[in-house]
């Protein structure tokens, strides 16, 4: 093996510098650095790394990635937002009147977008929801003849919904997906007719209302 000692390389004006032909590997040794101020472009289909350093910045998931759709950091290939909320003080639910959950406590919001004030959850990002909650009453319920538990959509229409008539302590829970822009709103909220107010459980586990974003899907 020759080496050449030289302190730059260029091409002849207006061409291009070539290293090796089809087959070759050009070589970077351990310990050497190869660093640049300007712009190298590889084919993404043979873009490689190996190693601790491994390859940063924004990379294309295809060829023909655009900038919406690399990994950058930006969230946009997680489940975020997402949250879990517990703890409905909803004590004293009056009878034959949809009321909305009034959940306080957070499990996790990893956008802040469930409003323990409003108990309403406005996504940051658009996309589709994969949402989930649980109801149970405290109260027997016993002389009931409808319970229900409800998303409701922009204070309208109900987006899942489940009923459990006549049993005692009755839990109801549902589930759905729905697509959601950063200015729609989603809130639970539950009906009973037992005749007389009835109390939400605030066990955690018995009852509570999530969401999280769906990724890979159109």
């Amino acid at each position: 093996m020759s080496k050449i000692f030289v302190d730059q390389v260029d091409p002849k004006t207006a061409t291009t510098l070539t290293l090796g032909t089809t087959g070759d590997t050009v070589s970077i040794p351990t310990g050497v650095t190869l660093s640049g101020a300007g712009t190298i472009t590889a084919s993404a289909a043979n873009l490689a790394a190996s190693g601790a350093g491994g390859v940063t910045g924004t990379l294309p998931i295809a060829n023909g990635g655009t900038g919406a759709s690399s990994l950058t950091g930006d969230q946009t290939y997680t489940t975020n937002p997402s949250f879990h909320a517990y703890n409905p003080q909803n004590g004293s639910m009056a009878t034959n009147t949809q009321e909305t959950i009034e959940f306080d406590t957070e499990l996790f919001d990893s956008n802040g977008c469930f409003n323990t004030t409003t108990f309403r959850f406005t996504p940051a990002i658009q996309g589709k929801y994969f949402i989930y909650w649980s109801l149970r009453w405290q109260s027997s319920t016993t002389t009931c003849t409808r319970l229900d538990g409800s998303v409701r959509f922009n204070d309208s229409s109900d987006t899942t919904s489940a009923r459990n008539n006549n049993t005692d302590y009755s839990t109801v829970n549902g589930s759905g997906i729905i697509n959601m822009d950063t200015d729609d709103f989603i809130e639970l909220a539950g009906f009973h007719n037992l005749g007389v107010s009835a109390n939400i459980s605030t066990e955690a586990a018995l009852s509570y209302f999530g969401a999280l974003r769906l990724i890979g899907v159109a």
